[in-house]
Parts: C-alpha cells; sequence; structure tokens
C-alpha cells in the first residue's frame, strides 16, 4: 500500500482564544517561510507575531484577531499568542519549535581566572 501524505496535514482546523474560533489554512512553504525572522517598516515583536498569525487564517477572519489583539478588556496574553504560533507553525512544518532551556547558572568558577589586564600585545602566538 503507498504511503498517503494526505494524512500530514493538519487534523484539527480549529483553535480558540478568549471564546473566538478561527481556522487554519494550510499554506505553501513558500508562505509558511517568507518573513519568518525578520520585522518590517518598523514593527515590533508582536506585530510581526501578528502578521505570521494571520498568515495561517481565512482573510474573512483577520479583523476578528484584530479585534481580539486590541481587546481592553479581555487582553490576549504573550503565552497565547506564543502558544497560537508555536502550534501553527508545528501544524504547517511538522517540526516543533525549539523550546529556550534554563541554562545552569554555576558557582561563578571557571577554569581560567580572569585579570586584570591582558598580557597580549596584540598578536596570537602559536
Amino acid at each position: 500500500m503507498a504511503k498517503d501524505f494526505a494524512t500530514a496535514s493538519p487534523q484539527e482546523r480549529e483553535f480558540t482564544v478568549n471564546g473566538v474560533k478561527f481556522h487554519y489554512l494550510d499554506l505553501s512553504p513558500e508562505d509558511v517561510f517568507s518573513d519568518v525572522e525578520e520585522p518590517s517598516n518598523g514593527e515590533g515583536p508582536w506585530e510581526l507575531s501578528d502578521r505570521q498569525i494571520l498568515r495561517f487564517l481565512p482573510e474573512s477572519e483577520h479583523q476578528a484577531w484584530r479585534d481580539l489583539r486590541t481587546s481592553k478588556d479581555k487582553p490576549v496574553t504573550i503565552k497565547q499568542i506564543n502558544g497560537v504560533f508555536a502550534w501553527l507553525w508545528e501544524e504547517a512544518t511538522g517540526v516543533p519549535l525549539p523550546r529556550a532551556e534554563l541554562s545552569d547558572t554555576g558557582d561563578g568558577k571557571t577554569a581560567t581566572p580572569s585579570t586584570a589586564r591582558s598580557r597580549s600585545t596584540g598578536a596570537t602566538r602559536g
């Protein structure tokens, strides 16, 4: 039996934020990866996140997302925004977003202690 990659499409097509239902769209790789990293025209990180999320929503739901994001009564939290984007990204790519891990702060000791003044003359010795 041949592998059917139609099952690789997202199974969940809906998600809800603060009681408002949204629908996920399948996107081409070019659409998923366009403008992923860089804000444009002086936009901040939340405008970039909104733009990336809107890419996955039908145009008919864009205003509902904008209204939800500007709501003063029940604001969308950072955790919700990050959760929505991570879920959409993972559904689109099949790859989880890397999660930041807390690093060990250690005991403050290093293998080689620092000195107040460098003894280097600017040349590298081999």
